[in-house]
C-alpha cells in the first residue's frame, strides 16, 4: 500500500528537480549576459584600436597635427575632406572596398561642392 508507482515522482523530488532547472537557467542566463559583455567591449575595445591607429596614421604623416588642440584639429580636418580632390580619392577607395553601397556614398558626398565652397568651414584657413 505504501509503494509508489515508478511513474509517480515523490513531491520532495518534484521540488529537487525544479530548483535544480531553475539553477541551470539561471547559470544560461549568466553565460549569456557575460557572452553579451565579451562581444560588445571586444566591438568596443576593436573601435578603439582602429581609432587609434588611424590617430596614428595622420600624425606619422603630419607631425604637425599633434601640436594642434581638438578644435583646430577637427577644423583642419573638415577642411582637409572639403576638398573635392580629396573627397573624389575617398569615393573611388570606397567604391573598390564595396559595390554594394554605391547608392549611400554617392549620397554621403552629395553636397561635394556646397562643402567645399561653405565660408564658414574653416574661416581663418583662407586659400590663397
Amino acid at each position: 500500500m505504501n509503494k509508489t508507482p515508478s511513474s509517480h515522482i515523490e513531491p520532495n523530488q518534484k521540488l529537487r528537480n525544479l530548483e535544480q532547472e531553475k539553477a541551470q537557467a539561471e547559470h544560461r542566463s549568466q553565460r549569456l549576459q557575460n557572452r553579451e559583455r565579451y562581444l560588445t567591449e571586444g566591438a568596443r575595445k576593436k573601435r578603439t584600436h582602429h581609432l587609434c591607429n588611424m590617430g596614428g596614421a595622420i600624425e606619422a604623416l603630419c607631425p604637425q597635427i599633434a601640436a594642434l588642440n581638438k578644435s583646430d584639429f577637427y577644423r583642419v580636418m573638415e577642411r582637409i575632406f572639403a576638398l573635392s580632390e580629396v573627397q573624389h580619392i575617398l569615393l573611388d577607395m570606397t567604391l573598390e572596398d564595396d559595390e554594394d553601397d554605391v547608392e549611400n556614398i554617392r549620397f554621403a558626398f552629395a553636397d561635394e561642392n556646397q562643402i567645399a565652397h561653405d565660408p564658414r568651414i574653416l574661416p581663418s584657413f583662407e586659400q590663397s
